[in-house]
């Protein structure tokens, strides 16, 4: 049974958090987009702040619209996470650009480090477009860290510290370094504090995965993988964060199926599934049931496991992934 939702009531926007200083104040219309987004219904979130904007045109000041900016750059990375389709994260960063240089025009530094960090995770997902995106973004991390540590706004700086040495690590990742990832344990160790005292769930949960990867790539200490991808769904879980549950489930079920706990592993891939097809999250609703089907192939459970590659396909052929498409094929043939 999955385990029950709870979201919680204390919850703040992840990373807006100010009301503009003049105008009509439109931190209610955030605040609701954000409980939109934590639960995956990103294009009425969308469809919100679109009604904000152009209600409130003339009436904005700066520095509120850099946090309908900051806010609506934001969901469409997650759309695109979520779909695999690109085009939302140059829409993303796009969103963003025409307003840098009212940055000029706002003394708020929690309103500064709010953009400049919707910035940077904009930029991190145009990777594909230009390498030294991924240098933009982590600049632009530590300048929202600066500015956050003028504040007292420590649930912001958490996130923005948490992402910042993500992409530090998933440089080491993608460069093998195993040597540079353990190194990176300890300043782990200190954001997962930092985030739990700041009372940030993003940016505890962030944390907490992230370790735990070092832990089963690097070490291959599985168990201290296992608690802490756990400790991460859980996280996710409480705060009621839909888009980002697949992975988590996903992940457990991994390292569940490393130690050979293959029926464990099972009943997560299978959480994993329908959690993804609860919020349209392509790439688990695709990976999920492709490792269903291997875990029952092993186990003689053909039927079963053609069920899954089959239902695997269709995601595939849907989202038009013709790689993805094509292992399935493969796997169904080597059922013959």
């Amino acid at each position: 049974m999955l385990p029950r939702v709870v979201l919680w009531a204390s919850l703040a926007p992840l990373l807006l958090t100010a009301l503009p200083a003049t105008g009509q104040p439109i931190q209610p219309h955030l605040d609701r987009s954000e409980q939109l987004f934590l639960d995956g219904r990103f294009e009425k979130a969308q469809a919100l702040l679109d009604s904000v904007e152009v209600a409130t045109a003339d009436q904005m000041d700066p520095a509120a619209r850099l946090l309908l900016a900051a806010q609506r750059s934001k969901i469409a990375v997650f759309e695109g996470i979520m779909s695999r389709e690109r085009t939302h994260y140059e829409a993303a960063l796009a969103m963003l650009r025409p307003h840098q240089n009212g940055l000029a025009d706002v003394d708020d530094p929690t309103i500064r480090a709010a953009f400049m960090s919707a910035l940077a995770y904009a930029h991190i997902f145009n990777t594909h477009i230009d390498p030294t995106h991924r240098d933009s973004a982590l600049a632009q991390f530590q300048e929202a860290i600066q500015l956050y540590a003028e504040t007292t706004d420590q649930a912001g700086e958490a996130l923005a510290r948490a992402l910042a040495i993500m992409l530090r690590f998933t440089r080491h990742r993608t460069n093998r370094d195993t040597e540079a990832m353990l190194a990176l344990i300890p300043a782990f160790e200190t954001e997962i504090v930092f985030a739990r005292r700041a009372g940030n769930p993003m940016a505890l949960a962030y944390n907490q995965r992230h370790l735990a990867a070092i832990y089963r790539e690097a070490s291959g200490a599985l168990d201290k993988a296992l608690s802490l991808y756990q400790a991460s769904l859980e996280t996710r879980l409480q705060m009621g964060f839909r888009p980002f549950i697949p992975a988590s489930y996903f992940s457990v079920a991994e390292v569940l199926a490393d130690l050979g706990r293959t029926e464990a592993a099972i009943e997560m891939y299978e959480h994993s599934v329908k959690a993804a097809d609860a919020v349209a999250f392509r790439r688990y609703q695709f990976a999920s049931r492709m490792k269903l089907g291997d875990l029952l192939r092993t186990q003689s459970r053909l039927t079963l496991a053609r069920s899954y590659y089959r239902e695997a396909l269709e995601v595939a052929e849907a989202g038009d992934f013709p790689e993805e498409a094509d292992e399935a094929r493969r796997k169904l043939d080597g059922l013959h």
